[in-house]
């Protein structure tokens, strides 16, 4: 099968503690191509992004402070693949997260 531009994560509700937001299904590969997170609370919150499988902080690739009110992108994480069987976990209290990319089905 080709290479498929697609959302990856749409509107996932954050919470205190890293969970899985995506996962690459068995024979596919991805890439991700944007990122953006929403902090609608009066408040800063820290957003935490790991890539493996587990969220620990090996896997770790990012870690950013987001304004209360704001959205914004996360630049850092453009262009990191993501292996067959790995996931995408992410942590931000009460903040939203999108994330756009391709997909590769072997």
């Amino acid at each position: 099968m080709p290479l498929s531009y697609k959302v990856l994560v749409s509107g996932a509700s954050l919470s205190g503690s890293a969970a899985s937001v995506y996962t690459a299904l068995a024979l596919t590969s991805a890439t991700i191509s944007a990122v953006s997170v929403n902090n609608p609370t009066g408040a800063p919150v820290t957003f935490e992004l790991y890539l493996g499988s587990a969220a620990t902080n090996n896997t770790k690739i990012v870690t950013k402070s987001i304004p209360a009110g704001k959205s914004v992108p996360v630049s850092e994480v453009v262009g990191h693949k993501i292996e067959a069987g790995m996931q995408l976990f992410a942590l931000g209290a009460g903040m939203f997260l999108n994330i756009s990319g391709s997909e590769y089905v072997q």
